[in-house]
Order: structure tokens, then sequence, then C-alpha cells
């Protein structure tokens, strides 16, 4: 089933850029993630992201990673770069962007003309809202991290994969505007719905959404009028200066 329309003020939308100097140059050879909706109205979201730093440029040594809400968990966020764990004491909040954490990655760097895999995961609660146009239905909306068109070369071989919550049947379920690639059932017994793209442009926000029957969640998250405010603002920022994901 499409939906025909967004509510815009009612969106899961991760704001990530790159702001670093101009030695900074380098490809996404290929990039996945999978989030979750789980039934406290949080979602989970695993990154696994490929960096090739162009030869002549800046080694990739810091990574800062937003989040959509000042609700994320902190604590629940954990990394891995090219398969090895990254102590916690790495994994900070961030001193460039409101709502973050900064990985360092140190002797793990990525040097000019290598290929390095960042996985990270964290849990970001108050992600499910209430559907705008069905009274019983809940509705998530996702964009995954994008970067200054001036610091990437290429694109992108995309995945993104939205996991429903346990339950949740094939006539049930909605997507938002991009239809998805393909559906399955992952190895949890979760529906999944997967946009899938050859050549993205990671320069941009590429937003997919789903709703789905609210009953399969405990309760949905509802703003207050100043979360509204904030969350028009910290968007606004997003757009105007892209400040999230800065690597020194």
């Amino acid at each position: 089933m499409k939906r025909k329309t967004i509510f815009c003020l009612l969106f899961l939308i991760i704001f990530f850029s790159l702001a670093f100097s101009q030695n900074y140059y380098f490809e996404i050879p290929s990039y996945d993630v999978d989030v979750y909706i789980q039934k406290d109205a949080s979602i989970d979201i695993y990154y696994e992201i490929v960096f090739k730093p162009v030869s002549g440029y800046h080694a990739i040594d810091i990574v800062d990673i937003g989040f959509p809400n000042e609700f994320y968990s902190r604590s629940s966020v954990r990394a891995k770069i090219n398969g090895k764990d990254i102590p916690l004491s790495q994994i900070k909040k961030s001193a460039y962007i409101p709502i973050g954490v900064e990985i360092h990655l140190y002797s793990d760097q990525i040097l000019p003309g290598k290929q390095g895999t960042l996985w990270v995961y964290g849990n970001n609660p108050n992600m499910v809202h209430q559907d705008s146009e069905k009274e019983d239905y809940a509705s998530v909306v996702f964009a995954p991290t994008w970067f200054g068109s001036q610091y990437v070369r290429g694109t992108t071989k995309l995945s993104i994969r939205i996991h429903f919550p346990p339950g949740v049947q094939p006539d049930e379920t909605v997507y938002h505007k991009n239809q998805y690639t393909h559906t399955y059932i992952d190895a949890d017994g979760r529906r999944v719905f997967s946009w899938n793209y050859n050549t993205a442009s990671m320069t941009s926000a590429i937003t997919v959404g789903v709703s789905f029957p609210k009953k399969y969640v405990d309760r949905i998250y509802k703003p207050s009028a100043l979360m509204y405010f904030k969350k028009f603002f910290l968007g606004l920022i997003g757009f105007l200066f892209n400040p999230c994901m800065i690597f020194i």
C-alpha cells in the first residue's frame, strides 16, 4: 500500500554530514543500515559503512555520528573498525554536534588509498510516532547519514532495511512515498522492507518510511510543542550546515 502523503513534522531522520578541513576526500563503496523498530517505541540502528580515503588526502581518524533526538542512549553505543571492537573509552559525547558521539580510531585510522569498514550500533528511544492518516497506525520515517558533496567522490551501493515489530502481517504494512525494492522475513521472523540503490549519492538525504498498526508497540511517542520546535530548529541547522559527522 502506498502512502500518499508524509507528515513532515513527525519524522525520524538522522542528520549527518562532514565538517572538516579541505584535506579530506574519500569514497564510500558500500553502505548498509538496519533499523529495528522495538515495542517500546525505540529503534535500534546498525550502520556498516565502508570508507576509502583518496590517496593524497587526510586519513579518517575520528568519526562523529549524530542521533535523531536527545533521548538517544549514549551508553548503548558500540562500534567496530574492520571487525575490531573499539573500546568504550574511545566513544565519547561529541564535542562538535549537539546530539551524538565521537568515535576515536587512533591507530586504526583509515589511511589514504586503503579501505576501512566502520560498524556502529545505538538505541534511540521515542522514535515511533502516531501515523498522520490512520488513527490506529504508527509511523517511522528514517534517512541514513549523508555527507558534504565536496568531500565525497563517486557513488555508493546503498541498502536501507527497516525491520517491523514482531507479528506485523503483510497486509498491515505501508510504505511511504519511495517504494521498497523487496520484502522478506528476517532470521527473527520479522517482516523487512529493503531499499537498494546501486549508484546512490550520499551527499543528500535518502528518506524512507513505514507505517503499521500501533497494537504492535507498547506506546507511541507524542512530542510536546517545545519538542516540535526543537526538531524544526535542529532540522534547519542540519539542512543549512550539515554539522553531524566530523572527521578530524
